[in-house]
């Protein structure tokens, strides 16, 4: 990272981040071009590993691109404003973002599936404890991806 003073590793910091983003988006290769789709998450950390939990249609680009090749990269921000300057290159912007890459993973398993979904939506609630009717279950691609790589930085507003 050119700017170290911008960097943001102390994990609390990492988690308050995350908790602040209310969108992730994921980049997908197809062999021809990058898919970036902004999507809904949940997440948690398993040990030093971020994992990061998505909800979306069984069919589609999305899910066609994740079953051929898994790997991905995803990006998170927020905390956006205008820093002013008194001539233009001296304005800045304020923000916070982090991004990553990793590894996709399709579940099936059903207790996964719930804890993924429970993580969803424990992000946008606050709120733990949802039941979720089976029939919506089945039809509904939850997907993982463990991080294998990360870093976030941030220049915030004074």
């Amino acid at each position: 990272m050119r700017r170290k003073d911008r960097e943001v590793t102390e994990p609390s910091r990492l988690r308050e981040l995350i908790e602040a983003c209310s969108c992730c988006r994921l980049g997908l290769w197809d062999g021809k071009e990058v898919y970036i789709v902004p999507m809904n998450f949940g997440w948690s950390w398993e040990g030093e590993r971020l994992r990061l939990y998505f909800h979306s249609a069984a069919e589609g680009r999305k899910i066609e691109l994740l079953r051929a090749r898994p790997e991905v990269s995803f990006e998170m921000d927020t905390g956006h404003s205008l820093l002013a300057g008194q001539q233009a290159c001296g304005y800045s912007f304020a923000y916070r973002c982090l991004m990553g890459t990793g590894r996709a993973e399709i579940l099936e398993d059903p207790a996964a599936r719930r804890y993924a979904m429970g993580r969803i939506m424990a992000h946008y609630t606050g709120k733990s404890g949802w039941d979720y009717r089976p029939a919506l279950l089945e039809k509904t691609a939850i997907f993982c991806v463990t991080a294998e790589c990360l870093s976030a930085k941030e220049n915030p507003a004074l």
